[in-house]
């Protein structure tokens, strides 16, 4: 069961069947597009086939195509299918439990969340909003359950859509004076 908390929490922080993960554009409210992106990242981290879903959700379009560039991006996306797919070959089962929204992104938490892409992904971008969000899920074998939680961020950024963040409000604020608005001041 501990393996489960270490690949949970990991398909959580490194960050298909709602919408396009970025898609800022076209139907549906705000409200709906920040769920459905949840939604789809946490259903997407535990989906065999899943990884290129889940770090299209998490990672920003410029940094995804550095990666195609590398020749990296195959790579990780076969890794992280091929982990799953190994834990569901042991007989583990995966479940979502809930998606619960928490509240919106205070302004510094949008300015933390600009210094979370800034410094991960050296991606410049305007966080234009954002909801913390609690996901839950189960992983099941032989009839014994191990459910964690994380809470996450669903940010809407000026030019990649929505996107999520797997840090909780903590986790996030570490990344308050790390900007590139702050950063090129010094």
């Amino acid at each position: 069961m501990k393996k489960f908390a270490a690949l949970f929490l990991s398909c959580l922080m490194t960050a298909s069947v709602f919408t396009a993960c970025g898609d800022s554009d076209g139907g549906g409210s705000n409200s709906s597009k920040h769920e459905k992106i949840v939604e789809k990242w946490a259903d997407a981290a535990i989906t065999p086939k899943g990884a290129e879903d889940y770090f299209t959700c998490t990672f920003p379009d410029e940094y995804i195509d550095t990666l195609k560039d590398k020749g990296e991006w195959d790579n990780m996306v076969q890794d992280y299918n091929d982990d799953i797919q190994a834990d569901l070959d042991d007989g583990y089962s995966y479940k979502i439990d809930e998606v619960k929204m928490g509240g919106e992104l205070t302004e510094d938490e949008l300015k933390s969340a600009e210094g979370f892409f800034f410094d991960l992904y050296d991606a410049e971008t305007t966080v234009k909003a954002g909801f913390w969000y609690d996901v839950k899920a189960t992983r099941t074998k032989d009839g014994d359950d191990d459910t964690q939680a994380q809470e996450v961020a669903a940010v809407e950024l000026e030019n990649d859509g929505w996107k999520i963040i797997p840090f909780d409000h903590d986790s996030l604020s570490y990344y308050s004076d790390k900007s590139s608005e702050d950063t090129s001041e010094d």
